[in-house]
């Protein structure tokens, strides 16, 4: 590259990463106008040293104008909010998810109770039952709905902490160290938000609402569930807690950092077998001979109970099937931690 396209370059990474802390609709706009004054300011340079536009000027330029998210900053109108422009779009989209996957849980709720209770679907399915289904959506997704909002103003109050002593690291910057555009270690801050909000979720139900972690479905209009223990899961809870607060800690540095690091991703590698074996010690442990024709009519499925035994007898094997998410989990579990320790061992490894 000519010293002018290195020149080029920088600017060019600057203005992304400067993009990556603005709202979508302001980004095209503020990094056209940031591209103008950058390179106005690069040929005023230039023109004052005597010399053609060069990296080391643009990082003059660069190092003037302040961090990435400083000239951002600065760029965004309007008072502080609870969830700032910068996280707003992965909360948005983290509602969204919630909110569609709280949909599929219902319609498939309402699937299992028109197989489970077939008689009760019919005889109660009504106006008022159909009522009943929404209030139930409704309340599940304003709960989830406030945690995802609290754990995002957090996010925001701890960044904005961070943020008040940039002022005092401005004069170590170094704009050559931008990350390039192209970098595959980049991380997608909604990515990592999106999993801090379900990680937390998940461990607030496995903990304080056990009933509710596992298989939930409908009669009547009323939320029943079918909790893991029932169905035979054996979940080493201390563990899999362990588990959520060391995957908390990884995003949250994920965060902090911005990007993949070689001794970020040994962290994944590490969890990734620790997750492994959780699923290990749930299959060993979990005992999946509970599913009988009995099981069934305590919960609703008379007819289970009166049925033959060439009827019973497959409805017994129908718990064995509980052991495939499991067992499909620990081979996706092992490929994923083959394929984290090749990119250790190939792309991390002239790293420091």
């Amino acid at each position: 590259m000519t010293p002018r396209e290195k020149a080029d370059d920088l600017i060019a990474r600057y203005l992304h990463e400067a993009g990556q802390s603005l709202p979508r609709g302001q980004r095209a706009d503020v990094t056209a106008e940031l591209r103008g004054l950058l390179e106005d300011s690069l040929e005023e340079r230039a023109a004052a040293a005597g010399r053609p536009p060069d990296e080391e000027l643009a990082a003059e330029v660069l190092r003037a104008f302040g961090k990435p998210g400083e000239v951002a900053e600065r760029y965004r109108t309007g008072p502080r909010h609870l969830i700032g422009p910068e996280l707003f779009p992965a909360y948005r989209a983290t509602l969204k998810i919630i909110l569609i996957v709280l949909a599929i849980l219902f319609l498939a709720g309402i699937a299992l109770s028109a197989v489970f209770v077939p008689e009760r679907i019919q005889k109660h399915l009504g106006i008022i039952t159909v009522w009943s289904w929404v209030e139930n959506y409704a309340k599940y997704a304003f709960l989830n709905i406030a945690l995802a909002t609290l754990i995002f103003a957090v996010i925001e109050h701890l960044k904005f902490r961070r943020g008040a002593g940039a002022a005092a690291e401005a004069e170590v910057w170094n704009p050559r160290e931008l990350p390039k555009i192209e970098d595959p270690d980049r991380i997608s801050a909604a990515g990592r938000l999106v999993s801090i909000y379900f990680i937390v979720a998940f461990f607030v139900v496995f903990n304080f609402f056990p009933q509710y972690f596992g298989l939930l479905f409908f009669g009547g209009g009323e939320v029943r569930a079918i909790s893991a223990l029932e169905m035979g899961y054996r979940i080493p809870a201390l563990l899999l807690n362990l588990w959520w607060f060391c995957a908390l800690a990884l995003n949250m540095a994920l965060l902090r950092q911005g990007r993949w690091t070689r001794d970020l991703r040994w962290a994944e590698f590490g969890l990734g077998l620790f997750g492994g074996l959780i699923i290990y010690f749930t299959l060993a442990g979990s005992d999946f001979s509970v599913i009988n024709a009995e099981w069934f009519a305590e919960r609703g499925w008379e007819r289970a109970f009166e049925a033959g035994a060439e009827t019973q007898q497959k409805l017994s094997r129908l718990g064995r099937l509980l052991a495939i998410p499991l067992r499909i989990a620990l081979v996706v579990a092992v490929i994923e931690a083959m394929v984290r320790l090749f990119r250790l061992l190939t792309r991390y490894r002239h790293s420091s």
